[in-house]
């Protein structure tokens, strides 16, 4: 029997980078699944209503964190098949098979609202170095959108894939 396909989302990783210290906002997983575990990109599924993924990613954001966020670059289309993996503070590490759905991932910083202190969906929102994740249980694929922002960040990629890949999917 054939896996029936979740459908589309949008997320957005929350940075931050003050004095060359780069911070990701995290977030405690208040529902199954993955209930108890750590969120790095915030987001959820694409309505009718949204005018595009970014404005899903967006929107998603604000509800679960109450920043108001741009996102600033594209970090990777996850899906339809994914897994899930673990986080040693710099690697994804593979585990086991997760639902199947299609993800858009972003990178973003914070633009105006407050941060929440938990929402419905999210508990104990804050944010760390990316180093402190290392051994965290964290939801979904988000360990490996971690990773991936962390190539783009330290190659300094980010700038190349901001204006393109913006473009084409708006």
């Amino acid at each position: 029997m054939e896996e029936k396909l979740h459908g589309s989302s949008a997320d957005i990783i929350v940075y931050t980078c003050n004095n060359g210290i780069l911070e990701v906002l995290t977030g405690v997983r208040k529902h199954d699944p993955w209930k108890s575990c750590i969120t790095v990109p915030f987001g959820g599924h694409v309505k009718a209503s949204d005018s595009n993924v970014i404005s899903t990613a967006c929107r998603e954001v604000f509800e679960e964190t109450g920043l108001i966020v741009r996102p600033r670059f594209f970090v990777g289309i996850y899906g339809p098949e994914r897994y899930h993996y673990s986080f040693d503070g710099r690697h994804a590490l593979r585990l086991e098979q997760d639902r199947s759905s299609v993800n858009h991932v972003f990178a973003g910083h914070i633009t105006g609202g407050a941060l929440l202190k938990e929402s419905g969906e999210q508990g104990e929102l804050k944010l760390i170095r990316p180093i402190e994740l290392a051994g965290k249980q964290m939801c979904f694929d988000h360990a490996l959108a971690l990773a991936d922002f962390l190539d783009a960040w330290e190659c300094g990629s980010v700038l190349s894939w901001r204006h393109e890949a913006l473009k084409l999917i708006k």
